[in-house]
């Protein structure tokens, strides 16, 4: 996916309901590149050959028996911050020719974007060290909430948020998945991957989210921001089946020091940070 200037954000997250926005709230956007693709999942899967292929960003070392410890001893990352050792991984995406073949595509970009929904804002915490987490559902039916995944277009086509992928004519296919933002404040992970995550909440409907009682501990929202050289969408499938299965993965592997100044700078300190280098 294209680079984009955090000023021209909207082109890339297309139009979606408020909540969903990751322009609208204060915070930063780590730039990844793509690393690696392995048949590997060290949440999901550890120490086994995943059921699907996946692309890497972030950690170079990402790999079935990846751990944190072994996350942090890498000398490397492909995140403009270099003090960024997370891991973040998708199933890779295919592409069908007219022959009926399937390519396997590189990302163009990969954008980790770190804001807020839950107010007071100084009551946002990072990500605790070895935190694991899953957004999205390997194994869906049918499309997704676009709360949770949405598809889009960059520089050209439609710029409405979509459930699936679509035609963009000359633009490029992108995706976003939306991270839960609350913890229950005990369990880096759980059986599920999911049960201590929750997502944040807006009782009121009046655009004062908090956390449910159960996860009571505010985290940054994540959103993985996804852009392909693909411009027909209806081509598209990826690794784990249909792009309804879109999901991703975070392993958080982040000099702490560092997530740590991020989140009291740019989210308690109210301000944009941009894409912030080492």
């Amino acid at each position: 996916m294209a680079a984009v200037a955090v000023a021209a954000c909207s082109t890339i997250i297309g139009v979606v309901a408020p909540a969903a926005r990751a322009v609208d709230s204060a915070g930063w956007v780590t730039v990844c590149g793509f690393d690696h693709r392995l048949q590997a999942d060290p949440i999901v899967a550890p120490g086994e050959v995943s059921a699907h292929l996946h692309d890497f960003f972030g950690n170079p070392s990402t790999d079935a028996d990846s751990t944190h410890r072994s996350l942090l001893e890498a000398q490397d990352t492909s995140c403009a911050i270099a003090k960024d050792k997370a891991a973040y991984w998708v199933p890779t995406l295919y592409v069908t020719r007219s022959d009926g073949s399937l390519d396997a595509v590189v990302p163009n970009d990969a954008d980790f974007y770190y804001r807020t929904l839950t107010r007071p804002l100084r009551k946002v915490r990072p990500f605790p060290a070895g935190l694991k987490m899953i957004a999205g559902d390997a194994h869906a039916m049918m499309p997704q909430s676009t709360n949770v995944v949405y598809w889009g277009c960059a520089d050209g086509g439609s710029s409405e948020s979509q459930d699936h992928p679509i035609d963009c004519g000359d633009g490029f296919v992108t995706a976003h998945i939306n991270f839960p933002d609350c913890w229950d404040g005990l369990s880096l992970d759980s059986d599920d991957h999911m049960s201590h995550m929750a997502r944040s909440i807006d009782p009121d409907d009046d655009g004062l989210y908090r956390c449910p009682r159960r996860h009571p501990v505010p985290v940054p929202r994540l959103i993985f921001a996804l852009e392909w050289p693909v411009h027909d969408g209806t081509t598209v499938e990826l690794s784990s089946g249909d792009p309804s299965t879109m999901h991703g993965d975070f392993f958080n592997a982040w000099i702490q020091s560092r997530l740590r100044h991020l989140v009291v700078h740019c989210i308690h300190g109210n301000r944009d940070c941009g894409k912030p280098g080492t």
